[in-house]
């Protein structure tokens, strides 16, 4: 359950602790009765506190989170296929597969970025690169498309300096494709209504 999160679906838990329903509902009371966790809900349960939860956590070893949190995203994926956030959480601190943890993650940016939470969209980019470079032989394209996301959600948020950088990159990585129409892409991500565009540090960007 500590891998889990806070919160967890019993049905989700079931299935990660492989455990019978009688054991796993009397393992739950006896948790209930000590005030570890409570019932937000019907088939639900929530640690009282995070620091219940952080001790459990931490308290396991990193191979036996790697392998829970593997089997995690497994079971959400069964039951809850639309939670694309925990599903690249999991996936991501499993890392048995980054390229489904890269994809996951592309979704769940997507999904900040229609909440206006650009800064958890950027974490979620730069998390989303991070899982593909690990994959070891991504395409130079697949890579690109995950910058375009980070320097857009990077604008939004305000980081400019650091959207700038990577644009910066992720130009010079699309030359050598001699694909004008993606090279206008990567040029445009970093859409912002600001007038600085083309500008850095006072003066015009040749080079763009």
């Amino acid at each position: 359950a500590s891998v889990l999160g806070t919160e967890t679906d019993i049905d989700v838990l079931g299935d990660v602790a492989d455990a019978e329903e009688q054991v796993l509902l009397d393992a739950i009371e006896a948790a209930l009765l000590t005030g570890l966790v409570t019932e937000p809900g019907p088939g639900r349960i929530r640690f009282a506190h995070v620091l219940v939860r952080d001790t459990l956590y931490y308290g396991l070893s990193r191979l036996r989170r790697s392998r829970l949190h593997a089997r995690a995203a497994e079971a959400i994926e069964r039951h809850s296929p639309g939670e694309v956030g925990a599903l690249a959480y999991h996936y991501a601190e499993a890392g048995t597969d980054p390229v489904k943890a890269a994809r996951n993650c592309c979704l769940a940016a997507e999904q900040a970025e229609q909440r206006f939470a650009y800064h958890e969209a950027a974490r979620l980019w730069e998390q989303a690169i991070t899982c593909l470079d690990q994959a070891g032989d991504a395409p130079a394209r697949d890579r690109l498309e995950l910058v375009l996301g980070l320097v857009g959600a990077l604008a939004q948020a305000g980081q400019l300096a650091r959207a700038r950088s990577y644009r910066h990159d992720a130009v010079r990585a699309a030359l050598p494709l001699d694909d004008p129409v993606l090279l206008a892409r990567v040029i445009t991500a970093f859409d912002v209504p600001r007038g600085w565009f083309f500008r850095e540090s006072g003066g015009t960007d040749d080079q763009l």
